[in-house]
């Protein structure tokens, strides 16, 4: 069984202001998710107009090696070899009025990192500086998201399962596999870094919708950081279609499942193996993307 994804662009209205090329647009997803994955992925409540708390400051991580990039206030590395750039844009601010609630945003930073090593999936790689206050305050999914970070933050050794991880604030679909979940911090700040895959219901995890999403949080508060880089894993399927090879160490989708617990199962496994896998055996690794979010700096 596979539920369709539907993919709109972000509607963002307005003249871009880029320093550089123009950042491609992140996805939307349609509302319609199923009711047993709902209820599996059901968010705590949220003030969106409550002023979010920054993490509590850390020492600096060491700089990596690699291409500086600037924009604003905001700077950080590109560690050799991940991509050759980054375009930067001013995205202007949407207003939920007459369009989809999740696009709702203020105007915010966007980098779009160029020859990344995956190409044509179904995320673009791409990080986004918001306005954490401003987010909050207009969009919904933001305000929860916010909301989960720093209750992640405030008690980084907890346990950082799917429940409790914090979502792409504008995607209307839900997270249904949240593995190799860490905190890291960078000079500044703080966030928590975690492999996932948005779907509208149940449908198997693959090279193609994977990706590293990195959330965190500048020490003021003020900046919200929301990093979408794809990832691959060597045991995944390349596409969700059920057809699909699944590689001799993959775990196999339960096709037409009677009941939901398949599901859940089959989703716990791959989580599992994920956290199994060594940090270099993905593609980009962990350990350069962790670096690249070790590297941000936000100045006030």
């Amino acid at each position: 069984m596979k539920l369709a994804k539907l993919v709109a662009t972000m509607a963002l209205g307005g003249t871009m202001l880029a320093c550089s090329l123009t950042a491609p647009s992140g996805p939307s997803m349609p509302t319609i998710v199923a009711g047993t994955l709902q209820a599996m992925t059901t968010p705590v409540a949220a003030n969106p107009t409550a002023a979010p708390a920054g993490p509590t400051s850390a020492p600096a991580p060491t700089q990596p090696a690699g291409t500086q990039v600037t924009f604003g206030n905001v700077s950080f590395v590109l560690p050799a070899g991940l991509a050759s750039g980054a375009s930067s844009a001013t995205v202007p601010a949407v207003d939920a009025q007459g369009g989809p609630t999740w696009d709702a945003a203020p105007a915010f930073t966007r980098f779009s990192l160029q020859a990344y090593p995956l190409q044509n999936k179904f995320f673009e790689p791409q990080i986004m500086v918001y306005p954490a206050q401003a987010y909050a305050g207009v969009n919904n999914g933001a305000a929860i998201s916010i909301q989960r970070l720093q209750s992640i933050l405030a008690n980084p050794s907890g346990t950082l399962s799917n429940e409790v991880l914090p979502r792409l604030p504008y995607a209307n679909a839900a997270q249904i596999i949240g593995g190799q979940a860490k905190v890291i911090t960078f000079d500044g700040g703080s966030g928590v870094r975690v492999l996932a895959e948005y779907a509208q219901g149940f449908e198997s995890i693959n090279n193609n919708e994977l990706f590293y999403h990195f959330e965190g949080l500048s020490t003021d508060g003020k900046s919200y950081i929301v990093a979408v880089l794809p990832i691959n894993a060597a045991f995944l399927a390349a596409t969700s279609d059920v057809n699909a090879p699944v590689p001799a160490d993959g775990i196999p989708f339960p096709v037409n499942a009677s009941d939901a617990t398949a599901y859940t199962n089959y989703f716990s496994a791959v989580t599992g193996k994920l956290d199994a896998t060594t940090p270099d055996a993905f593609l980009p690794t962990l350990t350069v993307l962790d670096a690249l979010m070790q590297s941000f700096r936000i100045s006030p």
